[in-house]
């Protein structure tokens, strides 16, 4: 039923739209003969050989090659047939292309990959490193799920550490001392001091160049984006990026002494 539905709506679109292109073409041409008439066709049968006649008629026929060329186009259009997905916004045709649905158009996207069960979808990002693969998982929403990284045989990147390296993500520390009040006010000089002569935690995080967070799932091999992390994410002005690809977080006791 969805799928009746779909393509008359699709259809009912593409014949909309050649109306008005043609209805267009039909003013355009009015205007070129300045004429009033609605029916400039009909002007063909009353034509002579006056040297008065208005009506060119190597400017209609031009006009009436251009219509028959449009309704090719769109007669061969029209022959496209795309699949619905479990996602609302990407069909699928015959060959197993995807396409995004942007208002009344169906662009190709050549990146996507497959489409799950549950809407989500898997899009296979461009690299300038061409022996790997970058594989990210979307919701419905289009928000980041998860990352999974290919070698150049494709097969999976199971070493997160290397992984992490090959897609940019920067492992997360924290400093081991909270200080005091909260971020922008305070001065706790006591647990700056401890902090200058401890190790940093490592917290298991990692985040992109969007500050987005991310854990390490080691049953896909994959690093699966923590959202509620990144509700509770420090201001910048708190975290230190180091060169040597981490970040150092400091965190407070929300207590002001």
């Amino acid at each position: 039923m969805a799928n009746s539905y779909h393509k008359m709506l699709n259809n009912k679109l593409k014949t909309s739209y050649k109306e008005k292109f043609i209805a267009g073409l039909h003013q355009e041409l009015k205007r070129s003969i300045q004429t009033e008439s609605d029916d400039i066709f009909s002007m063909i049968n009353t034509i002579n050989d006056s040297k008065n006649s208005k009506l060119d008629i190597n400017l209609l026929l031009k006009y009436y090659m251009l219509n028959q060329i449009i309704e090719e186009v769109n007669d061969s259009n029209s022959k496209q047939s795309y699949y619905d997905t479990k996602n609302s916004n990407i069909k699928k045709d015959e060959s197993g292309k995807y396409y995004r649905v942007k208002g009344s158009s169906v662009i190709l996207d050549e990146s996507i990959v497959s489409v799950n069960d549950d809407g989500s979808y898997i899009v296979q990002e461009k690299q300038c490193v061409h022996s790997i693969k970058i594989l990210k998982t979307y919701d419905a929403d289009n928000k980041a799920l998860s990352i999974q990284v290919l070698d150049g045989a494709g097969n999976i990147v199971f070493n997160k550490n290397l992984a992490a390296e090959l897609i940019g993500l920067r492992r997360e520390y924290k400093k081991k001392y909270k200080y005091s009040g909260y971020s922008g006010n305070s001065n706790d000089i006591v647990a700056g001091l401890r902090n200058m002569f401890s190790s940093p935690i490592e917290t298991g995080y990692f985040m992109d160049f969007h500050c987005n967070f991310y854990k390490w799932q080691a049953s896909t091999s994959s690093f699966v984006r923590v959202a509620e992390r990144e509700g509770d994410s420090p201001l910048l002005m708190d975290i230190e990026f180091r060169d040597n690809g981490t970040i150092l977080r400091q965190e407070y006791t929300g207590v002001v002494k």
